[in-house]
């Protein structure tokens, strides 16, 4: 609670978040749905720190404004995240930036057919995020497809996926990326 009070101060002084926006309702529900993941779910550091990152971000007003309902959503959606499941969503999001990517996900993504690779994808998510074992982004990766964050399988056997614009994650899945843009897992 203490470093997300004195992070809160730091952006109002340096006048990234406005006086006035805990003032407001979506400000106010913000800041409520933060509180309550503190005090009821008790998050493990990447958990809080991706919560933190979206709250701080929805807070600047730079990818929303006050008036917009989104940033509630993305904050609920935010709360029922797992800690894999950050390390999974903040692997596929750094993938669409980075350069440092094996040369058959590189091409996969980079190819004009219209279906991805689970196989690749996974790997490279297990090996990114240090879950090790491609059972855990697998599990995870369910649960992400149930939330709409990753784009679903195409065949029964989950060999497969439908490329979005953004690789494997959906524009809701990505949105709630940028939110959480500034979290980066601990090594």
């Amino acid at each position: 609670m203490k470093a997300l009070i004195t992070e809160m101060r730091k952006y109002r002084e340096k006048g990234e978040i406005k006086d006035d926006y805990f003032q407001t309702e979506q400000g106010l529900n913000c800041l409520q749905e933060i509180l309550d993941f503190i005090d009821k779910d008790s998050p493990d550091d990447v958990r809080f720190s991706a919560m933190k990152a979206a709250f701080l971000n929805i807070a600047k007003e730079k990818n929303s404004n006050r008036e917009d309902a989104l940033p509630v959503q993305i904050m609920k959606i935010c709360r029922s995240l797992s800690s894999a499941e950050i390390l999974i969503l903040a692997a596929s999001y750094k993938m669409l930036e980075s350069d440092n990517i094996p040369e058959q996900v590189r091409l996969n993504m980079a190819s004009t057919d219209s279906d991805g690779t689970t196989q690749l994808w996974v790997g490279y998510v297990a090996k990114e995020t240090g879950l090790c074992f491609p059972e855990l982004v697998k599990t995870s990766e369910r649960q992400l497809m149930e939330k709409n964050l990753l784009a679903p399988s195409i065949y029964n056997d989950g060999s497969g996926f439908r490329k979005t614009e953004f690789y494997r994650l959906t524009s809701l899945g990505h949105h709630v990326c940028t939110f959480i843009g500034d979290y980066a897992p601990k090594d």
